[in-house]
């Protein structure tokens, strides 16, 4: 199954990668992506209509699952919580050259990262964490 729409949808909408600067992360996103939408039965058409905000409640929670299973292999979740460090080492890592937007993203993932902390299912702690990163990010 070919799934280039969940790197565009997830990684994008969350704001977590600067194609230009980050193609190696890129790939590794992707790899993420690709194995979580298997893992979680999530399709290219479910993704489109996410990303058209079009999704029903049902695909909503497959798709706010597929992002807790990529931040878990990523490293950004252990369990159902966050890694604030980790976290703050990724913005570091896609950040590095821009001082200004390295600022504005810690603030923004920190902002989030608070947001989320009384939420404990994390399918609900991804969607709303990554919800609000896209949000923060484009204010």
């Amino acid at each position: 199954m070919k799934f280039t729409m969940i790197l565009a949808t997830f990684i994008v909408a969350a704001g977590l990668v600067h194609c230009e600067k980050n193609h190696e992360m890129m790939k590794e996103f992707k790899e993420l992506i690709d194995q979580c939408a298997a893992e979680m039965d999530v399709t290219e058409e479910q993704l489109k209509m996410m990303r058209d905000k079009m999704v029903n409640e049902e695909d909503e929670r497959k798709i706010a699952c597929m992002k807790a299973c990529i931040l878990q292999k990523a490293g950004i979740m252990v369990s159902s919580k966050l890694s604030k460090e980790e976290i703050d080492n990724l913005v570091q890592k896609l950040h590095f050259d821009d001082d200004e937007n390295r600022e504005k993203m810690q603030k923004t993932a920190s902002d989030c990262y608070d947001e989320v902390q009384n939420l404990e299912d994390e399918c609900e702690i991804a969607k709303s964490f990554t919800k609000c990163f896209e949000h923060g990010k484009s204010n």
